[in-house]
């Protein structure tokens, strides 16, 4: 599949349930112990920055393979970052994302990371999606 299509599906599913956020993630034969979660609108200018140069090398990434990514978009900004409409591990990490592209790392559960911006991408979430991976 290519970046593209790729990107139109998740662009596409919002529009079925617009209310609610929405999870994306590769089909997993079991459960991974590293989980990345990442908040998006689909106004932010940062966040389809990070889809043109972040995404796909993430996506070919041996630690993309490793772990269950979780893809999770609001109408605003406000809306993706509504604890209450994410999963209940993630919640506890909620005060400290502030803007999308949002990022939080999980391995087995307990927090690696978490910080918002496109810069937090490659100096904080995907090292630690790298140690938490390893």
């Amino acid at each position: 599949m290519n970046r593209r299509a790729f990107l139109g599906g998740l662009i596409a599913v919002p529009a079925i349930a617009a209310s609610e956020p929405v999870l994306a993630s590769p089909p997993k034969s079991a459960p991974q112990a590293v989980v990345v979660y990442h908040f998006v609108t689909p106004d932010c200018d940062d966040c389809n920055r990070w889809d043109q140069r972040h995404l796909p090398r993430f996506l070919n990434s041996g630690e993309y393979r490793r772990s269950s990514y979780r893809r999770i978009e609001g109408r605003t900004a406000e809306q993706a970052l509504d604890p209450r409409r994410w999963p209940p591990e993630a919640r506890p990490f909620a005060a400290s994302l502030k803007e999308t592209p949002a990022f939080i790392v999980l391995r087995q559960g307990r927090g690696m990371a978490a910080a918002s911006g496109e810069e937090a991408w490659t100096k904080v979430i995907w090292p630690a999606i790298q140690r938490a991976a390893a």
